[in-house]
């Protein structure tokens, strides 16, 4: 989770050590991806900005994307040529990349989502929650990216959806859940 303030440490995994980029973005940071091959990663955050950062250097690359609400979860697409992103309010928007500033898509989906992932043949997974007195995902939606139409009909879950994820040939979904809690149904 996001704390105020927040700067994202990049650290090198065989030696334990800081790379010394260190990554300040206004505000807590929320989420973040690196792209398929490492060489930029994106930091979404309460500034409504979705952040490109060249690693290791650390530097700024390219435009913000600019949101009107806190960004809160982001994925690169396989390719890495598309990266979703999900505003505090619900709303899904899939962006080219490098960084251009604009969005090439909106998805409204409600009640608002909390997990987005990208898949190959242009499959968006939208993972969504129950409504806000329960707090919990409860249901999944592929969607077609070029249209932003519904790749068949929205799955309805017993227990919380942790996470989603589509095949690389998008005719298949893999859905994590855990068992609801008694008294949360």
């Amino acid at each position: 989770s996001g704390m105020h303030g927040s700067v994202v440490g990049v650290w090198d995994t065989r030696a334990g050590t800081p790379l010394g980029a260190i990554l300040p973005q206004g505000g807590c940071v929320f989420d973040v991806a690196f792209s398929p091959r490492g060489g930029v990663l994106l930091a979404a955050g309460a500034d409504h900005n979705a952040m490109f950062w060249s690693m290791p250097a650390g530097e700024r690359q390219g435009s913000p994307l600019r949101h009107f609400n806190d960004v809160m979860t982001l994925a690169f697409s396989a390719d890495g040529r598309l990266v979703a992103t999900v505003q505090a309010d619900g709303l899904v928007r899939v962006w080219t990349t490098p960084a251009v500033g604009e969005g090439d898509q909106a998805l409204a989906y409600q009640p608002g989502p909390k997990r987005v992932r990208l898949g190959s043949r242009g499959r968006l997974v939208v993972a969504s929650r129950a409504p806000a007195w329960n707090a919990t995902f409860q249901q999944t939606q592929v969607y077609d990216v070029a249209g932003g139409d519904p790749v068949g009909p929205a799955m309805d879950f017993a227990g919380n959806v942790r996470d989603a994820v589509v095949s690389a040939d998008g005719r298949m979904l893999a859905v994590l859940t855990e068992p609801v809690a008694p008294g949360n149904t």
